[in-house]
């Protein structure tokens, strides 16, 4: 008769989640000591990251984080967008409607941060029919900049604010990238939440 609770994730391990990402996101290391040549997950070398693009990721990532405010949760825009988009002569921008079905289907009562990458929120990328969306989102949306990974963004709100993530990325790439993955496998089994859409939701 009893509930069974979920076990914890220490302090320590909140803390080093997040380091690790912020890491990653400004200085392309897993560590203040990673020397190592090779990604994460078998994905090969590692980018070598110019002086000029590291004051670029330092920037970029200052300005997000004094940007950010508590979040109940977290929407991986472009993983809503491109949802089940791969019909034959699909565009090549993502599926605006798909994505404001999650803001509507979660926002009545919760604090939302959607996050989008910037080239999706171009005026000369995006169809007309985008602009309505983009201006009703004014004040949850967040462009992430050029040359910077979306899910990095994503990931360090969900973590600060230990909030909800809606995305179906499984998250491999951070998963092997993390120095304790089943603390990260624990984090994302219960922090995360998959959607679907019903009906046909191609667009022109």
């Amino acid at each position: 008769g009893e509930r069974l609770q979920p076990v914890t994730l220490s302090e320590t391990v909140w803390s080093g989640m997040i380091q690790m990402n912020q890491l990653i996101a400004t200085t392309g290391k897993l560590s203040e000591q990673d020397d190592t040549v090779f990604q994460g997950g078998g994905k090969g070398h590692k980018r070598v990251l110019t002086p000029n693009m590291i004051e670029y990721r330092q920037r970029h990532w200052k300005r997000f984080c004094d940007h950010l405010r508590p979040v109940d949760i977290v929407i991986d825009g472009a993983n809503a967008g491109y949802f089940d988009q791969n019909f034959a002569g699909a565009p090549k921008h993502v599926n605006y409607q798909q994505i404001d079905s999650l803001v509507e289907a979660l926002g009545a009562d919760a604090r939302i941060l959607l996050i989008l990458h910037s080239r999706h929120c171009s005026k000369p990328l995006m169809p007309d029919h985008a602009i309505p969306y983009l201006n009703k989102w004014k004040k949850i949306l967040y462009q992430t900049p050029g040359s910077m990974n979306d899910d990095w963004f994503w990931l360090h709100a969900a973590l600060k604010y230990r909030a909800r993530v809606v995305t179906n990325d499984e998250m491999r790439d951070h998963h092997f990238q993390m120095v304790a993955p089943i603390s990260f496998l624990k984090w994302r089994d219960r922090h995360q939440i998959h959607f679907d859409f019903a009906g046909d939701w191609k667009q022109k």
